[in-house]
This record gives structure tokens, sequence and C-alpha cells, in this order.
């Protein structure tokens, strides 16, 4: 158990993060049906190191479901959902951190649901966020991914005439992605 897919992950979490990730997979909305949190409450005590002898499959079954008899099939579906929840846990981790590709999610959810009001103020925040900083790979990739969503943008309200420079911009940037 000291070296599954799981506890590797869980190593690398700080203290607060292994608390807020107590609080993920107790919510609702990021819960799959699988109570992980009995788990997490064993694993818990192994926690940051998880290298005790104790660390089994067994005892930690034992720790969940007292006086039932040991199921291994049963602890390694909890023990793969948990592992599920780390990974979606992490992606979370990451959007807090990327907020320019938070915001892009959020653009394109407002696309899909064509409110295009919303669509264009999102848009004003990209631009905000874009302006400054400094010019690399990742943000001219950005400013070209920017510029797409602006040809949407006009597609989707139909004005040809502001698509023009902005389709101009949008290969300038591609050109310079490939020439980089």
């Amino acid at each position: 158990m000291k070296e599954t897919k799981l506890i590797n992950i869980l190593k690398t979490f700080t203290v607060e993060e292994m608390k807020l990730f107590e609080k993920y997979i107790v919510s609702p909305f990021h819960s799959r049906g699988k109570n992980c949190m009995p788990l997490i409450k064993q694993l818990r005590k192994y926690y940051p190191d998880f290298n005790s002898d104790k660390l089994t499959y067994e005892n930690l079954y034992y720790s969940i479901y007292p006086g039932r008899k040991f199921n291994r099939q049963v602890i390694y579906n909890l023990s793969s959902e948990t592992e599920k929840m780390t990974r979606g846990f992490l992606v979370q981790i990451a959007l807090r951190k990327k907020t320019f590709n938070r915001t892009e999610l959020l653009l394109s959810e407002f696309g899909s649901r064509k409110l295009l009001d919303n669509y264009s103020d999102v848009i004003k925040v990209m631009e905000k966020q874009l302006s400054g900083g400094a010019i690399d790979y990742f943000h001219i990739e950005n400013i070209a991914q920017l510029e797409g969503h602006k040809l949407d943008y006009f597609y989707m309200v139909d004005k040809v005439k502001s698509m023009i420079d902005s389709k101009r911009k949008d290969a300038e940037y591609h050109i310079l992605l490939f020439l980089r």
C-alpha cells in the first residue's frame, strides 16, 4: 500500500492541501457516490511520510469496516476512487494558479450557452489579464487564443468588419508561435 499511486500523490500534499482535499471529497458537487472520507481519515494517521508497517490494505479495511470479513476488492475500489478524487483535486489546485485558463473556461461556457453579453465582458477581463507582463511563448499563445475567442464572438454577433482585424492579429500570433 505504501507505493500506490494514491499514496504517492498524498505524499505531495501540504498540510493545507490535505485539509482542502478533505473538504473537496465531502462536497456533494465533487463526490461520485462513494464515500472516500473514511479511507482518508485512516490514511491521515500516516501522513506525511506514509512509512508505517501498519499501512496495509487489510489494516485499513478493518479500521473502516470493523467486524466485517476482509474483502480485497472493496478496499481496492475505495482506494481507486480516492485516487481519482486526488486527480480531480489537483486539477482544481492547478486552476487556482492559472487565472487565464480559468477565465478561458468560463468564456467557453458562456459561448456554449450563447450568453453574449457575458462573453464580451469576459473577453475584456482576458485582455486586462494579458496586458503588461513578460512577452514569452506562453503569453503569445494566450494572446493568440484570445484573438480566436474574439473571432468566435464576432461570428456569433455577426460583426464581419471587426472580424477582419481580429483574424489578422490571430494569424500574426500564430506565425510568431510557429517561428518560436
